[in-house]
């Protein structure tokens, strides 16, 4: 369970440093094809790598066992229980996980009951879906849902253009992947960055695509801009109108990063080799086997007499017992070292030959406790380091974390000012629809001089030509008079649909200005 737990920790930490090199290297690049593969594969090797370790041997001196010195020698590691509250931990995200993938699901079986609520139209292996209920253009996988009423045909055109380049590179397999992972390690914000990073990334890839091939900037945005204020809630699905609409124009009018700059891509290379340098080598301990020889002890010791007795013969020589050496469970006991000895005079009566043991074998294993002391210091050293380093990573982290949230920041006070210029926005369509109605006015008061003055020379000419004139005049007359009450109608129906065009577009701006400050407000707090 430990292994786990180091496991899951390893893999965040890997996406953690990705995603805070992207943000760092390549956000502010124009290789958006080379971005998209950089997320595919740094997030498969952030779960690859801490699964493989590089095995590195050390081998030590074996331990000198004095006297009645016994070591208990064990080849197991030692293993702590895990606490009831981890359990309990990795449980609820176990289950937070499985209803965000059952969440995930239903988004799926949505999109797979609008693909059966009416049949489609099938072009190079497209499936087009032209219904009403589409507010916004959208795409998934091979499937293409619109509503052909809400455009003009040149605008229809970018629009497909945009959707197909999606369906062709295979962008949902993109959002599938980075919205597992997500589902799996919820409790990552990074994870979720990394998420909104790889959609804004799959939009510049398609808009990059688009304008290759139409080669006409102002046409696209003013598509953009025509779509903005509708929103699609379905995270697996492509959608024409996204709420970065600003970050995309800045973007298509961006100039084309140079190729040299593509140096920027071996970094993230350099950070996994120090990651598996640093957590994902394993120490092994071998004990060194010495051949050990055992010295004879003298075949003729030289034996005095003692003054209370005749001497004894000499007994045969003592071997050094290694019997009570424990044996270890993983190496075997070396051989016991060499023990020098000699024979000793028999002096106070004692009738057995005694045997002193050499000191240099002494003096060889303490230098060897103090070899085995400065590589156990050495490495309490490297231990040292590598917290001081890991230290100065989390300083580092925190620091990327506080310009994350001044981003943020930034960002909210963006959508501020975009709400601001809409709300202005609004107020100028409101004083040109004022405008257009004081114009009509004064159109209606032109009409009403010009039939005053039609009067006062249709007068003129009833004294000077008398009833000849008459007819004539009044035909004139009406027929001046038809022209400006059409013309009059013609100008009141007109101000009349683009005052409530305006009304409408207007509010639709509103609202989707209040929704991204309200979606802004939320993702801060």
């Amino acid at each position: 369970m430990e292994a786990l737990f180091l496991y899951i920790l390893k893999v965040n930490l890997l996406l953690i440093v990705f995603y805070i090199i992207y943000k760092a290297l390549l956000e502010k690049t124009t290789f958006y094809v080379e971005n998209r593969y950089y997320f595919l594969i740094s997030t498969v090797l952030s779960f690859v790598l801490p699964l493989f370790y590089i095995t590195k041997t050390v081998w030590v001196p074996p331990k000198v066992l004095e006297g009645n010195e016994h070591v208990a020698w064990s080849g197991t590691e030692l293993t702590s229980q895990l606490p009831t509250l981890l359990l309990y931990l990795l449980m609820t995200a176990i289950i937070i996980s499985i209803t965000l993938l059952f969440r995930l699901l239903l988004n799926i079986n949505k999109i797979n009951t609008l693909i059966k609520s009416q049949p489609p139209i099938v072009k190079k292996r497209i499936r087009y879906y032209d219904h009403v209920q589409h507010q916004t253009p959208f795409s998934f996988w091979n499937n293409l849902f619109y509503n052909s009423k809400n455009y003009d045909e040149s605008e229809l055109e970018v629009i497909l253009l945009h959707e197909e380049t999606h369906i062709k590179q295979k962008h949902s397999f993109d959002l599938l992947f980075i919205q597992s992972c997500c589902c799996l390690f919820w409790f990552n914000p990074w994870l979720w960055k990394t998420k909104t990073a790889v959609i804004r990334n799959l939009e510049f890839l398609t808009d990059q695509a688009v304008l290759q091939k139409t080669q006409q900037k102002a046409r696209y945005q003013k598509t953009l801009l025509k779509t903005m204020g509708i929103s699609l809630n379905n995270e697996l699905t492509h959608s024409f109108n996204q709420s970065f609409l600003k970050m995309r124009i800045m973007k298509i009018n961006q100039n084309q990063t140079q190729k040299l700059q593509r140096w920027r891509f071996s970094l993230p290379l350099c950070g996994a080799l120090i990651f598996i340098f640093l957590f994902q080598v394993r120490t092994i301990a071998q004990v060194q086997q010495n051949s050990i020889n055992v010295s004879k002890p003298q075949e003729n010791p030289v034996i005095t007499a003692s003054p209370a007795g005749p001497p004894k013969p000499p007994q045969a020589p003592l071997t050094p017992n290694t019997t009570d050496i424990p044996t270890p469970s993983l190496t075997p006991v070396p051989e016991a070292m060499p023990v020098a000895m000699e024979s000793n005079d028999y002096k106070n009566g004692d009738t057995t030959p005694g045997y002193t043991v050499s000191s240099h074998h002494t003096r060889e294993a303490t230098q060897q406790e103090i070899a085995v002391a400065r590589k156990d210091a050495e490495i309490a050293r490297k231990d040292a380091e590598a917290a001081k380093r890991e230290a100065e990573a989390a300083k580092r982290d925190a620091e990327a974390v506080k310009r994350d949230a001044e981003a943020v920041k930034r960002d909210a006070e963006a959508v501020k000012r975009d709400v601001e210029a809409a709300k202005r926005d609004a107020e100028a369509v409101k004083r040109d629809a004022e405008a257009a109605k004081r114009d009509a006015i004064a159109a209606q008061k032109d009409a009403e001089t010009a039939r005053k003055e039609i009067a006062l020379a249709k007068k003129e000419r009833i004294i000077k030509q008398r009833d000849i004139d008459i007819s004539k005049t009044n035909r004139m007359a009406a027929e001046r008079n038809r022209k400006a009450a059409e013309m009059n109608k013609q100008a009141t129906l007109a101000d009349k649909a683009a005052y409530e065009k305006n009304k409408e577009r207007a509010k639709q701006n509103v609202k989707q200005a209040e929704k991204d400050f309200a979606a802004s407000k939320k993702a801060i707090k």
